[in-house]
């Protein structure tokens, strides 16, 4: 009797501690990065990345909102500066889980010819986004970001990127001008 009672305590306490939620077997997620987006205040806001990396912005795009206009193109010059972090949440299988946290920073400046001459849009914001990577087939994915145009002189627009985001880089795929879909801004002449 003594043996079978010594027995059901030994087995009550391995039932009390194994039932016991354990920390070591939780995903663990270091932070939560939510999506924000903001004008940048000064240069130093840029440079808030450890280490920043920099994609260069240089070339032509199709100018939508003076199409009619002889000079169809719009010249973009500009930086991205990016973090990026890829963090693994859960390595266990079955579902392995991953997410990159994204930090950018879009520095860039647009040269249209406007029906009053020639005119310079700026593009300076800050987003932060967080990313899931798929760990089943191609660990690629394509991210979509639209920055809304400063000082446009005719229709709002907004400076679109196509992001290809990996585990290690983040890098552009496509980039367009597209019209706003809010109204007709006021005329400033």
């Amino acid at each position: 009797m003594k043996t079978l009672f010594v027995s059901l305590v030994a087995l009550s306490f391995l039932f009390f501690f194994a039932c016991q939620e354990g920390n070591i077997t939780d995903p663990v997620q270091e932070e939560a990065i939510s999506f924000q987006q903001t004008e940048l205040q000064s240069d130093k806001d840029q440079q808030a990345f450890n280490t920043p990396n920099i994609l260069e912005l240089k070339g032509f795009l199709y100018d939508p909102v003076h199409k009619s206009d002889i000079k169809l193109s719009a010249e973009l010059s500009g930086k991205i500066f990016y973090g990026h972090k890829f963090v693994l949440v859960d390595p266990a299988p079955p579902a392995p889980q991953s997410y990159v946290g994204l930090k950018i920073s879009v520095d860039a400046d647009v040269v249209v010819q406007c029906p009053y001459g020639e005119k310079i849009w700026n593009v300076n914001r800050y987003v932060e986004d967080v990313v899931y990577i798929p760990h089943n087939g191609d660990p690629v994915v394509y991210l979509e970001k639209s920055f809304s145009i400063n000082n446009p002189c005719c229709h709002p627009v907004e400076l679109v990127f196509k992001f290809q985001v990996t585990k290690e880089t983040l890098s552009i795929k496509s980039v367009w001008l597209r019209k706003s879909p809010t109204d007709q801004i006021n005329d400033p002449y």
